[in-house]
């Protein structure tokens, strides 16, 4: 991009916006900004209701609560494997006095 108006040169070209002063290539960023801002707000809406989708197939209304199920679920899990992990322990242990 440009950064002045009139003629060009080599010395003049700069890829820092906050340098450009050039009208037109200010008016170009703008297109491309817009764009840009239009293509994340589609993005945004298609993750949106992919966990949407998500959400009302594990049986939830909305996301918010199928996240804390979820977060609760995985940690009933933890403790559940702590404890298969401390009987697993504890039966090495006795299995160790037998030998």
């Amino acid at each position: 991009m440009c950064g002045t108006e009139g003629a060009m040169e080599d010395e003049q070209l700069t890829g820092d916006w906050l340098y450009v002063t050039c009208k037109r290539c200010l008016k170009i960023r703008a297109k491309e900004l817009a764009a840009r801002a239009v293509e994340e707000r589609e993005q945004k809406v298609r993750l949106f209701d992919e966990a949407q989708a998500i959400t009302l197939t594990l049986g939830h209304v909305n996301i918010s609560t199928a996240i804390k199920c979820l977060i609760r679920e995985r940690n009933e899990l933890k403790t559940e494997l702590d404890r298969v992990r401390a009987d697993r322990d504890a039966l090495l242990e006795a299995g160790a006095d037998l030998l």
